[in-house]
């Protein structure tokens, strides 16, 4: 009997296989999945009633005080018509069924969830939401603003939507359009900002590392989507770069640089326009000086320099923008995108991919040194010559930044210092002397008084001999070109651009003093005397 009902088991999987069947249960479900694709148009109307239907079950376990029981109800229905979550027409009945109100429902329902990583509901609503048909009316409840609603736990309707971000990123799995990725990734970022912390990550980090950053899941999810194109069109929005460099990772910035990595691959014009706001915003937000001053965080552009360096090597012309100061002696928007070439250029593999490629651009450009001069030299001579001078800028720009950043943790050790034992100046009479002599002393001692060594800046030196270097190189070998014009011009823009960049010098510490802290110390004794003096004349106590 066993070796017969094999026999039986074996032939019913093989004749079911034919419409899709596995030789488990629901294999009706997976029939009807697969002859609605085989046969388009037979079937829609089956699908269609099967996706209202669920919906309206899905939409009767909201408000049920039983969580426990609404989540093993919600995944036993979500497993059972999981086959029929990739036919447009199922997912067009489902959407519109539920609306706006209803997806959000279950949204906040999974983030409720105690591990939805494996959730057949986040797997649904991922394939659901990815096969929609555009334009429909179910296209309305694709595009809608969760993550910024009113009314509801913003913490838990992003928690769920991090969760089917996740489902739909699992290998075989039916996911969410990259354009729909880039929407919730910028509605999770200018939320945040929006609200001056991580909204959803007090849910989303009991759940997996994996899943506690809800923007680096968005932007890992995206960044392996395979469309630049939309990767450029979230990019090229300064207040996205603005709060994504300001912030910090919990992966050390990787989702974000894989994003980045992405605008090297598209060609078009909103990808040159992401990198040219990426230069203005980390240009106009990484300056020396008070660290509080900064809008961007300096160990985030770091984490994606190398990215971003490779981008704007893919979109030369951007580069080319900045760098034709050197050509009329003008900064383009005040010269911050300028400023952020010079930086990216302090890595040594940013740096040759940029160079490269600027040199490449300048080899197609003619020469032309009897029509140039000092004054308005060639661009394919100024350019390189001019980019020369950034890498300069650069490297003394990462010296003063360290400076500023160890000066920064000087003052804060001082002054923590000031508030515990230099307390010991303000005892009274000669003790306060004593106290503050001896505090003031063991301050320099220690070098909690304020004191900082920045070290030497050892990073590397470029003059204008290696800008005439670098503009010779950018000749083709067959031209004829007169080296001494060349070599007037490559130094006259590597000069314009220097004056244009400025100075940027490290700050420098000042030196200890004992003498001044024994001074200190009577001038405080003396004040205190005569402070003594004017109240006994006065009649006090």
């Amino acid at each position: 009997m066993e070796a017969e009902a094999a026999v039986v088991a074996s032939a019913l999987r093989e004749a079911g296989a034919v419409v899709g069947g596995h030789g488990r249960p629901g294999d009706d479900v997976r029939a009807l999945a697969h002859l609605a694709t085989l046969l388009p148009g037979w079937g829609e109307e089956e699908l269609a009633a099967r996706g209202a239907a669920l919906a309206a079950q899905l939409g009767d376990f909201d408000g049920d005080p039983e969580l426990e029981g609404i989540q093993d109800r919600m995944a036993h229905a979500a497993r059972a018509a999981l086959p029929l979550s990739g036919t447009p027409a199922f997912a067009d009945a489902v959407l519109a069924r539920l609306g706006v109100d209803g997806v959000r429902d279950l949204l906040t329902a999974l983030g409720r969830a105690a591990d939805p990583a494996t959730s057949p509901v986040a797997a649904l609503l991922a394939s659901v939401l990815g096969v929609a048909s555009s334009g429909g009316p179910s296209w309305a409840v694709v595009d809608a603003p969760y993550a910024g609603a009113q009314g509801v736990s913003v913490d838990l309707t992003v928690a769920g939507m991090t969760a089917v971000l996740a489902a739909g990123a699992v290998p075989g799995a039916r996911g969410l359009r990259p354009a729909t990725v880039a929407l919730w990734t910028r509605q999770f970022l200018l939320l945040d900002k929006a609200e001056g912390r991580r909204v959803g990550e007090r849910v989303t980090y009991r759940w997996s590392s994996e899943l506690a950053d809800p923007v680096a899941v968005g932007m890992g999810v995206l960044a392996r989507s395979g469309a630049p194109h939309v990767v450029a069109g979230l990019l090229e929005e300064a207040a996205v770069w603005t709060e994504a460099l300001s912030r910090w990772w919990r992966d050390g910035g990787d989702a974000f640089g894989e994003l980045v990595h992405q605008l090297r691959l598209d060609d078009s014009s909103t990808g040159a326009r992401a990198v040219r706001v990426a230069l203005e915003v980390i240009g106009s937000g990484l300056t020396p000086g008070d660290l509080s001053a900064r809008t961007v965080r300096r160990d985030t552009v770091d984490a994606v320099s190398s990215s971003l360096a490779h981008a704007v090597a893919a979109h030369v012309p951007v580069a080319v923008e900045a760098l034709s100061v050197g050509v009329d002696g003008l900064l383009r928007n005040g010269g911050a995108p300028l400023r952020a070439l010079g930086y990216l250029s302090v890595g040594s593999g940013g740096a040759a991919a940029m160079q490269e490629a600027i040199l490449d651009w300048s080899r197609d450009r003619p020469v032309e040194p009897g029509d140039a001069s000092s004054f308005s030299p060639a661009p394919a001579v100024a350019i390189p010559a001019a980019y020369m001078a950034a890498r300069e800028y650069g490297q003394r720009l990462d010296h003063a930044l360290d400076a500023y950043e160890i000066k920064e943790e000087a003052e804060a050790e001082a002054e923590r210092w000031d508030k515990t034992f230099g307390l010991l100046g303000f005892l009274p009479g000669p003790w306060g002397l004593v106290g503050g002599v001896a505090e003031g002393s063991a301050a320099i001692a220690l070098g909690m008084d304020g004191r900082f060594d920045a070290g030497v800046d050892r990073g590397l030196r470029f003059d204008a001999d290696d800008a005439v270097d670098v503009a010779s190189a950018a000749t083709s070998p067959d031209r004829s070109v007169d080296l001494a014009a060349l070599d007037e011009q490559a130094r006259a823009a590597f000069a314009r651009t220097g004056r244009a960049l400025g100075d940027v010098a490290a700050p420098v510490s000042e030196e200890s003093d004992l003498a001044a802290v024994f001074a200190d110390g009577l001038r405080g004794l003396a004040q205190e005397r005569v402070v003594r003096a004017l109240k006994l004349l006065r009649g006090g106590d």
